[in-house]
């Protein structure tokens, strides 16, 4: 009996203590749910003020675009103050078109010689998080947009100045006294103002045959120096060049290294580095076996090694401090992050093979224009060059 009597008490404080356990859950469940639902609500907020930003951003950028490339007669013949609130009226209206906000929206406009600069501010409404009397959250952006910066172009000109090569070279002689002219005239009808072009000319033949392998004008500043830039030009000779393979990769690392006595201190300057060939090159010191073993010439053919003077000895007046490989080459190329070149090569012998051309394709910032580089409409020519002058000194846009 006894026994009995235990036996229900147990069971009555254990029924009492479940009991009293699931209120407890209960309790902290919904003290919980708060946090969890604020943490989520807050989630959704902020995504929404993020996509919200990013929209504002890309409407941002493409307001500014328009102003600062804005080129009206009206723009033209305003003074400077009056060309900001031009461009600030252009950015207000394409903005406009592109962005609608229930919230008011301020901006701060800062203009430079070739930038202009727009920090915007305004804010989202929320939806969860205005139980905490957050009705609003800010949203903040910046943007400037400029002119690629760096202290004016300078081109370097190169051509091969084997006996092949005697028809680019006449084009060449032929109009260097209205290279420049055409060639800013060209650029103007893109829209590109520039004045100035420092230039330099480069004329490479092979440095195991020839005495004078490698011809390297100054920087000319064109078109104040015309006359000077064309008496360079005209003596220069096609001629010599031995085996078909030549010193181009030499050439193109001296036109990377220069650099004008113009510049401005610690301002790298843009620069467009032309060639013009209707061969290959010859392999850089480490690579001069393997390339001939491996087949990659299209000119030469490894039963004919000992034919080859750069294949099994030194040149006697080979440049110091030149890459030893093409990725070694490459790797130099990579960092010198404002330079463009622009590559004519022949189509004859197998051309679109041509080694290095065929694996300098791969190179960042190269353009090339197979086909028979001593036919070349000139004004064609120009044009190709004013082409990938106007993309390197378009609008750039910094956030």
């Amino acid at each position: 009996m006894d026994q009995m009597k235990r036996s229900s008490k147990t069971k009555s404080l254990v029924g009492g203590f479940l009991k009293n356990e699931c209120g407890q859950i209960g309790i902290m469940f919904a003290l919980l749910i708060i946090p969890i639902v604020l943490f989520l609500g807050a989630t959704i907020d902020f995504s929404f003020r993020q996509l919200k930003e990013n929209k504002l951003q890309q409407s941002v950028d493409v307001a500014l675009l328009a102003a600062l490339k804005a080129d009206t007669p009206e723009i033209r013949l305003a003074n400077k103050k009056e060309k900001e609130k031009i461009r600030e009226k252009i950015f207000r209206d394409v903005f406009a078109m592109n962005f609608k906000n229930e919230n008011p929206i301020s901006f701060k406009f800062k203009f430079k010689k070739t930038s202009m600069a727009v920090d915007l501010k305004t804010s989202v409404d929320t939806m969860f998080l205005n139980i905490l009397s957050m009705n609003k959250l800010d949203v903040t952006v910046t943007s400037e947009t400029s002119f690629n910066p760096g202290a004016g172009l300078e081109i370097v000109l190169i051509f091969d100045a084997t006996g092949s090569m005697r028809g680019i070279i006449s084009n060449v002689k032929r109009n260097a006294i209205n290279f420049t002219d055409d060639l800013i005239s060209n650029l103007k009808g893109k829209g590109v103002d520039i004045d100035n072009i420092e230039t330099k000319v480069i004329s490479y033949k092979d440095y195991w045959v020839d005495s004078d392998p490698m011809l390297e004008s100054k920087f000319y500043s064109l078109p104040k120096e015309n006359k000077e830039f064309s008496n360079f030009i005209n003596p220069i000779t096609a001629g010599g060049g031995g085996d078909l393979p030549e010193s181009a990769l030499e050439a193109i690392v001296l036109a990377m290294n220069s650099k004008s006595s113009k510049s401005k201190t610690g301002v790298t300057p843009n620069k467009l580095i032309v060639l013009w060939t209707d061969i290959e090159a010859i392999p850089l010191a480490d690579e001069r076996r393997s390339t001939l073993q491996n087949g990659l010439l299209e000119s030469a053919n490894i039963r004919w090694a000992s034919w080859y003077p750069w294949y099994s000895r030194s040149a006697p007046n080979y440049p110091s401090g030149m890459p030893r490989s093409l990725n070694e080459m490459k790797g130099l190329w990579d960092k010198d992050i404002k330079a463009e070149l622009l590559l004519f090569y022949g189509n004859g012998w197998g051309g679109v093979n041509f080694y290095p051309w065929k694996q300098m394709k791969k190179w960042p910032r190269t353009t090339h224009i197979i086909g028979n580089p001593n036919s070349i409409n000139y004004s064609s020519l120009i044009d190709k060059i004013s082409n990938t002058i106007s993309k390197m000194t378009s609008l750039r846009v910094s956030h």
